[in-house]
């Protein structure tokens, strides 16, 4: 039995820039790398993955229940635009820059 989980759940979402950030430490040496190693990451990088489309779909859904809110009447549909289309956050994380911010 692989005795590897984590017991606090920190992640951080920043869905304007499509980041998830896991702040868990590793629970593993990471000298002795073997298929449960690998087993045990993977299922993890699964796990975040999934956390990270729920936060998406949260978005989603906020964005219908907007539109429900709309009578009929006042209701524009765009054809041009996807059923899927989600308008993100603006982003949290700010990325160093090797140069200045043209003016």
């Amino acid at each position: 039995v692989l005795q590897m989980e984590v017991k606090t759940q920190n992640y951080n979402y920043d869905l304007g820039n499509l980041i998830l950030y896991d702040t868990n430490a590793l629970t593993k040496d990471f000298s002795k790398i073997d298929e449960k190693f690998n087993e045990h990451y993977d299922q993890l990088t699964k796990n975040n993955i999934k956390r990270f489309l729920q936060n998406l779909y949260t978005l989603k859904n906020m964005k219908d229940d907007e539109e429900e809110a709309i009578p009929d009447e006042y209701r524009v549909i765009d054809y041009a635009q996807s059923r899927f289309d989600v308008n993100l956050p603006a982003g949290t994380t700010e990325f160093p820059r090797h140069k200045k911010i043209p003016e």
